[in-house]
This record gives C-alpha cells, sequence and structure tokens, in this order.
C-alpha cells in the first residue's frame, strides 16, 4: 500500500540522505526478519516525557485560574472558538475553553501509545551525537539511505504508513486547537534538535 498523505506530515524529499544508528544486534534482526522496528511512542516517552504531548508543557491552559489572566491573543481565540455551545459569557467560554484542553491533553498523553515510530536523522554526513547517543559502544553501524527507498519499502507493507520530518518547537510556546492528533506526535521540544 502506498505511503498515505496527510497535511500533518511533512515529508522529506526523495532525495533527502537518512541515517539510522543502531546496534550491531538490531542491525542483524533488520537485515534477518527484513522488517522495521516501530517503536511504541509511549516507550519513547521514558526518554522524553514530552513525547506525543500536546506540547511542551504538559497541561499549559492550567497557567490560568480566569479568562482575564490569559494573553490577549489566546483569549480572544478562546471567546471565539468557546462561545459557541455556551450561554456567551466570557467566563462561560473559559470554562469550556478549560474543561476541552484538560480532555485533549490526558486523551492525547494516554493515546500516544496508539502510535509507532521508526526515527531516522536528515543529513548530508554522519553526526558523532548520533553515533553516541544510538551507535552502542564498539558495535554500532550506521545506515543510510534516502527518503525514495524508504517510501519504496514501506509501500510494501499493508498497514497505513506516513512519513514525515519533525517539528522542533520552543519549550514555551503554546497553540490552541490543535489540528489533529498526529501534529502532537511529529513535534519536539527544540532542545532535542
Amino acid at each position: 500500500m502506498p505511503l498515505g498523505e496527510h497535511p500533518s506530515f511533512d515529508r522529506p524529499a526523495l532525495t533527502t540522505r537518512l541515517w539510522r544508528y543502531t546496534d550491531l544486534s538490531k542491525f542483524i534482526d533488520l537485515i534477518s526478519s527484513g522488517m522495521l522496528w516501530l517503536t511504541n511512542a509511549e516507550i519513547l516517552a521514558a526518554g522524553d516525557p514530552y513525547e506525543g504531548t500536546p506540547g511542551a508543557l504538559q497541561f499549559p491552559h492550567r497557567m490560568w485560574k480566569t479568562i482575564e489572566e490569559v494573553p490577549a491573543q489566546l483569549r480572544a481565540q478562546i471567546l471565539e472558538m468557546s462561545r459557541r455551545g455556551t450561554d456567551g459569557t466570557p467566563y462561560a467560554a473559559f470554562k469550556s475553553w478549560f474543561m476541552g484542553e484538560e480532555q485533549r491533553c490526558i486523551l492525547t498523553q494516554y493515546g500516544r501509545r496508539n502510535y509507532y515510530i521508526s526515527c531516522w536523522h536528515a543529513a548530508d554526513h554522519e553526526s558523532v551525537s548520533m553515533w553516541k547517543i544510538y551507535g552502542s559502544p564498539g558495535a554500532g553501524v550506521a545506515i543510510v539511505t534516502n527518503g525514495a527507498r524508504i517510501e519504496t519499502a514501506l509501500s510494501e507493507n499493508s498497514e497505513n504508513l506516513y512519513l514525515g520530518a519533525v517539528q522542533y518547537r520552543d519549550p514555551s510556546s503554546f497553540q490552541i486547537g490543535e489540528s489533529n492528533a498526529f501534529d502532537t506526535v511529529l513535534r519536539k521540544i527544540s532542545s532535542y534538535r
């Protein structure tokens, strides 16, 4: 099945050089099984507690207790988005938005176990940092491929698969109204760049 198209996924160019640093045993497993291991996003969260969460702050909406405390630009968005279905007061709009954000954060954090990921490093040359982190001392392997070869290999799968680049964000940034759950899985805080 060809790779899926989705607006949240910024697919790398076919010529983009992609690297996967791994230890020898995982490389041998890849070669002998002919299957690429996809890690559950919940497992990735052990190394990055913000993996697959709505924002750098797990519950950013909790910074404010009333609509008046919310910065003006976000306040206008909250009032516009949340007045529908309320009595129209700013208090009701804030309460509706707050409860929606609370539910979204909890569901998104719980839902990250439904996503399976294989991480690759896009670069023109190898990375000493990646060797140190993922290459395993002594018996590491760097697999080098490109966007076209990854797409060809993944298209032979019967599952729905997507390919996209991670977006790195400032940890203090906050955005309401994420368009869909994929957006949270494709973002990491900027210190992981």
